[in-house]
C-alpha cells in the first residue's frame, strides 16, 4: 500500500467529525482565557470542584441545574466554557438571563472575548455585524446566543430556546410588569425541546424564601464537596461549626465589637485557623482550599439527597475558592461587626440563606431592659438620631443614642402635636451626657415619615412633611416602601417638589420596610444585648406597638415569601416604624465610621468660614450626614 502525501492526509483530517469531549476535558483541551477575562490569562486549568460541575452542564441527560454558591467563584466562567462546549458539540439557541441590563451587556462582551480567545470558537464568529449585537451573538453554524434580563419582558424574548440560563436568580424580582416570575417565564422557553432542553439556575442566596433557595430545595438530587482528612483519610463535607482558632471557634466567636478585631488581627497574621476533623479521636486539621486537591476529594449527596438523572444541583462555598485561605474567611467573618454584615457573609461567602432571628418579640424583652436612666447619653455613644412617625394630628417620635457595633439606647419617645413640638423634643432638645458634666449632646438627625400621601382637611400631611424638611437642617423625608416596589435595595432616593406651584425639590429616601424590619428584629434579638432601652420603655404603650408586627409566610401568585405584617389590624405600629427608621438612619448617618461623638465638634452651627456643601433642594447640608 502507497503511502498518501502528507497534505492528503490533512485534507483528510479535516473532514473527520470533530471529537465529542466531556465538558471538563473540553475546557482543559481548548477552552483559553485572555487578560480581559481573567487576572490569570492562559489555558484554562479547572479546580476540583468545577470538574462534575462542567460534566453536569454537557451531560445530555440533566435537564435541571441549580447553584447555590459563594460570590466570586468563578461560577460564571463555568457557564462561558459549557457555552463554548455546546457551539462546538451540541448547537442549540441559548438564552441567558442576569438581574439588570448593566450586568447583561458585561455578560455579552466577556463572552465575546472568549470567542476570540479560545482558538477552535473563533471560527464559529459571524464577520458580518449585523449578527452580533449588544446583546446578541449568532454564530456561523446558526447557533444563538441572547443575554436578556429579569426586568424586562420584552428583553426575554417570546422565543424558544433550548438552554436557559438564570444568573444571580436570587435578585429577580419576583414579577415582571404583570408577567410571571422569570423562572417560571423562561421554563416555557424550553417547553418544546422537550428532554433537551435544559434550565440553569444559579446565584448567591439571600433568604430562605428567594427564588434560587426555593428552587435549590426542590432538587432531590442536592450535592456539597467534601475533601479528606490529611490524617485519618476520612472524606467529609465542610461546615463552619467544625471551625477552629487557638483557643476557640466559630460558636464561641466574640460578641464585643474590640474583642471580634482583636482576634481578626491575630489570626491574619498566624493564618492559624483550621477545620477539625469529624472522626472521633482523630487530631487532623483541614484546610478545604489546599485539601480539595487530594486523592479522595469529590461530591457527595447532601443529608436526606436522593440521587436522580434528570436534575443535580451543587452547593459551592468560599471554603473552596483557591485564592482564599480559610484563615482568610474567619477574618471576615470576626470584621463583621452588624447583622447586615453578618448576613453579607452567609450569602456571599457561605453561599447560605439568611435566616433572620425570630419575629416573635415579647414585650417582657422591653419591659426586662427598661433600666437605663431616661434622656441620659451613654457615654459609649458617638450619636444621637431621632426618627419620626407622620399621623393625621401629629407625630410620634423615637430618640435613640448609637455607638460602635450596633449598639443602641432609647433616650425617649413620644408624641407631638405640631411642628414646633416635634423639633423641641427632637433636633432642638440638648441631652445630658453619662459623666459629661456640662457637656450637653445634640441629636444628629431627624427623619421624618413623609405620610404616604395622607390628606386632611387642612390640606396634603405629606406636603407639610416635605415643608418641614425643605425649611429644617438635618431633617430628612423618608417613605416605607415594600420589597415588590424596593426591588429587594435596602434604599433608595429620588427628588420630589415640595410645591406643585414651585420649581423646589428636597431628596426622598424610599426604606425597604422588610428589610430594615429584618435588621431591627436582628438587633433586638441579639445576644449580648445590644439593642437598650430606658425607663419609660416598660410602658404598655411602648411594648404593644414595639410587638405589633410579626414575620409570617405569605402566600402570593409567584410562590410564598417571608413578609413583616401586623398581628391584628387594629395594632398600632407607630414606635415600630420609627424604630425601624432608626436602624436605616444610623446606617446613613455612617454611625460604624465614627470614632468619636457629633457633638464634640458640633454643638454650634458652622460659621462662614466652615466648607459647606449645597444640597440640591438649594439648603445648606449639616456636615456629617451621609448621603
Amino acid at each position: 500500500m502507497v503511502d498518501a502525501p502528507a497534505w492528503v492526509l490533512e485534507v483528510a483530517a479535516s473532514w473527520l467529525p470533530r471529537e465529542r469531549l466531556g465538558g471538563a476535558a473540553w475546557a482543559e483541551l481548548e477552552r483559553v482565557l485572555s487578560a480581559e477575562e481573567s487576572p490569570d490569562p492562559g489555558p484554562w486549568r479547572s479546580i476540583p470542584w468545577q470538574v462534575e460541575v462542567l460534566e453536569a452542564l454537557a451531560d445530555p441527560l440533566i435537564g435541571w441545574v441549580v447553584i447555590l454558591k459563594g460570590a466570586q467563584m468563578g461560577v460564571s466562567e463555568l457557564i462561558r466554557c459549557a457555552i463554548g462546549r455546546w457551539a462546538l458539540h451540541d448547537p442549540g439557541d441559548v438564552l441567558w438571563v442576569m438581574a439588570n441590563r448593566e450586568a447583561a451587556e458585561k455578560a455579552m462582551e466577556k463572552l465575546r472575548a472568549m470567542f476570540r480567545s479560545t482558538p477552535s470558537l473563533r471560527e464559529l464568529v459571524s464577520p458580518r455585524r449585523s449578527d452580533t449585537t449588544l446583546l446578541e451573538m449568532r454564530l456561523t453554524n446558526g447557533m444563538r446566543i441572547v443575554i436578556g434580563w429579569a426586568g424586562s419582558p420584552q428583553s426575554l424574548s417570546s422565543d424558544p430556546f433550548r438552554r436557559v440560563i438564570l444568573d444571580e436568580a436570587a435578585k429577580y424580582r419576583w414579577q415582571v410588569h404583570g408577567e410571571t416570575n422569570p423562572v417560571d417565564f423562561c421554563k416555557e422557553r424550553t417547553k418544546v425541546f422537550g428532554p433537551l432542553g435544559l434550565i440553569v439556575l444559579l446565584s448567591s442566596p439571600k433568604a430562605d424564601g428567594d427564588i434560587i433557595c426555593v428552587n435549590h430545595g426542590q432538587v432531590l438530587d442536592r450535592r456539597v464537596f467534601a475533601v479528606p482528612c490529611p490524617t485519618c483519610d476520612s472524606v467529609q463535607a465542610i461546615d463552619e461549626t467544625r471551625v477552629r482558632w487557638p483557643g476557640g471557634g466559630w460558636e464561641s466567636a466574640p460578641s464585643a465589637p474590640e474583642e471580634r478585631l482583636r482576634l481578626a488581627a491575630v489570626i491574619e497574621r498566624d493564618q492559624s485557623a483550621w477545620v477539625e476533623c469529624r472522626v472521633a479521636g482523630c487530631a487532623g486539621r483541614l484546610q478545604p482550599h489546599l485539601d480539595q486537591w487530594r486523592p479522595g476529594a469529590g461530591w457527595i449527596p447532601d443529608a436526606g439527597a436522593e440521587p436522580t438523572e434528570k436534575r443535580r444541583a451543587f452547593h459551592v462555598p468560599e471554603w473552596f475558592h483557591w485564592k482564599t485561605t480559610l484563615s482568610a474567611l474567619v477574618v471576615k467573618f470576626l470584621r463583621c461587626l452588624t447583622p447586615s454584615a453578618i448576613q453579607g457573609f452567609y450569602n456571599g461567602s457561605l453561599g447560605r440563606p439568611w435566616r433572620a432571628s425570630s419575629s416573635a418579640i415579647a414585650a417582657s424583652t422591653f419591659e426586662a431592659r427598661a433600666i437605663h436612666p431616661r434622656g441620659l447619653v451613654p457615654s459609649w455613644a458617638t450619636t444621637v438620631l431621632a426618627t419620626a412617625d407622620t399621623q393625621e394630628d401629629g407625630w410620634w417620635w423615637v430618640c435613640r443614642a448609637w455607638g460602635l457595633g450596633a449598639r443602641s439606647r432609647l433616650l425617649d419617645w413620644g408624641w407631638a402635636e405640631d411642628e414646633e413640638a416635634l423639633l423641641e423634643a427632637t433636633l432642638r432638645r440638648r441631652w445630658a451626657i453619662e459623666g459629661g458634666l456640662a457637656l450637653r449632646a445634640t441629636t444628629h438627625a431627624l427623619a421624618i415619615d413623609s405620610g404616604g400621601g395622607m390628606e386632611t382637611p387642612d390640606g396634603s400631611r405629606t406636603r407639610d412633611v416635605y415643608r418641614l424638611v425643605r425649611r429644617t437642617r438635618r431633617a430628612f423625608a423618608i417613605k416605607g416602601e415594600a420589597d415588590k416596589d424596593a426591588l429587594q435595595v435596602p434604599w433608595r432616593t429620588t427628588s420630589v417638589r415640595v410645591s406643585q406651584n414651585k420649581p423646589d425639590e428636597i431628596d426622598l429616601h424610599l426604606v425597604n420596610k422588610t428589610y430594615w424590619s429584618d435588621e431591627l428584629a436582628a438587633l433586638i434579638n441579639a445576644e449580648p444585648v445590644v439593642w437598650e432601652e430606658c425607663e419609660g420603655a416598660g410602658d404598655k404603650a411602648y411594648t404593644r406597638q414595639m410587638t405589633s408586627e410579626q414575620k409570617v409566610l405569605v402566600q402570593t401568585p409567584t410562590g410564598s415569601r417571608w413578609l413583616w405584617q401586623k398581628r391584628s389590624q387594629s395594632a398600632a405600629n407607630h414606635l415600630w416604624d420609627c424604630s425601624r427608621y432608626q436602624c436605616w438612619l444610623a446606617e446613613f448617618s455612617r454611625v460604624e465610621d465614627r470614632s468619636g461623638p457629633t457633638w464634640a465638634v458640633r454643638v454650634r452651627a458652622p460659621t462662614d468660614r466652615e466648607p459647606r456643601s449645597r444640597a440640591r433642594d438649594g439648603r445648606d447640608e449639616w456636615p456629617g450626614i451621609g448621603r
